[in-house]
């Protein structure tokens, strides 16, 4: 049995195609801009702490080689 398609469905129909709204929701842009900026602070916190390491790891490899002096 076939159904019928609702009006509301057929609004968008010309020449037999569907169109397809091209404009992008404010909301969705909004949300992957605060995306990028969660993963661009995590990414920030990541060489911050790297850099962190390394340093404390070149003072304490200093101070090993100052008390083999």
């Amino acid at each position: 049995m076939l159904e019928a398609i609702s009006l509301d469905a057929l609004e968008a129909v010309t020449g037999g195609r569907i169109t397809h709204n091209t404009q992008v929701d404010p909301a969705l842009i909004q949300g992957l801009q605060g995306l990028s900026q969660a993963v661009q602070a995590v990414g920030q916190n990541l060489v911050q702490e790297k850099a962190s390491e390394s340093q404390q790891s070149l003072q304490f490899l200093g101070q090993m080689m100052q008390g083999k002096q």
